[in-house]
């Protein structure tokens, strides 16, 4: 993969990703435009695609690209060093999977990444 091409990924990923623990490492990408989610999953080999809503009289169709376990580390590596807003959610998720199920680390880990969904950035 070119760095332009993982740059670009990780700016959209930054913007309209997700990055979750749920049993094991998750990420996602949602968007009404389902091309580059195809490109996306070409490019790392791993994921699925699905609709999650389907498209009426006030919004369109949106598709979601989603990962999980391995392959979501692996996404988070790779795209690690061009994230802004997700860094420090990538940086948790990358780092907790590095721990046994049983260590009381991984459990502040994965409440703290929780705690990023509750985060309100105000107004611009």
């Amino acid at each position: 993969m070119k760095r332009i091409e993982v740059a670009y990924i990780a700016g959209l990923f930054d913007g309209e990703g997700c990055i979750r623990w749920a049993e094991s490492a998750r990420i996602s990408i949602t968007s009404c435009w389902p091309h580059h989610l195809y490109w996306i999953k070409r490019m790392f080999g791993c994921g699925h695609i699905r609709v999650v809503h389907s498209g009426d009289d006030k919004r369109k169709t949106a598709y979601r690209w989603e990962v999980s376990g391995k392959g979501a580390v692996v996404f988070l590596e790779i795209v690690r060093p061009y994230l802004r807003e997700k860094a420090h959610q990538a940086d948790l998720l990358i780092t907790l999977v590095r721990y046994p199920p049983s260590a009381a680390i991984r459990k502040r880990m994965i409440g703290e990444l929780k705690s990023h969904k509750r985060i309100d950035y105000g107004s611009a």
